[in-house]
């Protein structure tokens, strides 16, 4: 694939979803001070936003000092609040009343080692990104199952989705180990 057709490809997945993604920031109650941020991205037209555990974990945590919001593409602050969690696997849902976007489709068909993909979010300071990788499999050593997907995600992008061409879901960035230090 030439260059220029792959930036035209993350170009176009990028448009095409930017109204469905969003920055999720955990914030102290009162003064609003940023602790962490994370991605997360529409799955249901009445406003369900998945994101990751870790991104949202201090609120669940310690409600009584931090609250979250998401930030849209176009700047919109909106109040979510964690509607389910699953730490084992480090998902959350959030519920973003007044979102009613078209949501993302899930990937129905399994992935080939070598398929590229796209993952969106917005690591600290930098806006939204899209960047492009390479799904290489599931982890051997993962109990839920979890995709090793290579591509240059950064801290912040946690909680976005990973997509194929066409716009449809197949994971959920982590950019972070659970391994070990690194």
């Amino acid at each position: 694939m030439a260059v220029n057709e792959t930036s035209e490809n993350a170009s176009r997945v990028f448009e095409e979803a930017k109204s469905r993604i969003y920055q999720i920031r955990t914030l102290t109650q009162g003064s609003d001070v940023e602790n962490s941020t994370g991605s997360g991205f529409l799955v249901s037209q009445d406003g369900l936003i998945a994101t990751n555990w870790h991104v949202v974990s201090s609120v669940v945590l310690d409600p009584g000092r931090y609250h979250i919001e998401a930030v849209s593409t176009d700047g919109r602050h909106i109040p979510v609040s964690v509607v389910a969690i699953d730490s084992m696997s480090d998902l959350a849902l959030l519920k973003a009343t007044g979102e009613t976007a078209r949501p993302f489709a899930l990937r129905r068909l399994p992935l080939a080692k070598g398929d590229k993909g796209f993952s969106l979010g917005n690591p600290r300071g930098i806006g939204f990104t899209v960047v492009e990788g390479t799904y290489n499999g599931v982890e051997e050593k993962s109990l839920t199952g979890h995709y090793h997907f290579t591509a240059p995600i950064n801290a912040g992008m946690s909680g976005g989705p990973a997509l194929v061409s066409s716009g449809e879901v197949f994971g959920i960035n982590v950019a972070r180990r659970n391994d070990g230090d690194s």
